[in-house]
């Protein structure tokens, strides 16, 4: 998520589009996390985004 830049409003909605245009084309192993908004936003989203899939956070 890009919080740097924009509110967690706005990366929320951005990372959701880009997400449900990535998933509709490629499979994933694992996701890595590497801040807190990330992983707050993986756990919220797990069940959609993340199923049986190991998320690793730095």
């Amino acid at each position: 998520m890009n919080e740097k830049y924009c509110d967690e409003g706005v990366a929320s909605e951005k990372l959701t589009d880009e997400l449900d245009d990535l998933c509709s084309k490629f499979t994933y192993d694992a996701v890595i996390l590497g801040d807190e908004a990330a992983f707050d936003y993986a756990i919220e989203n797990r069940d959609k985004y993340f199923p049986d899939i190991s998320l690793i956070y730095e």
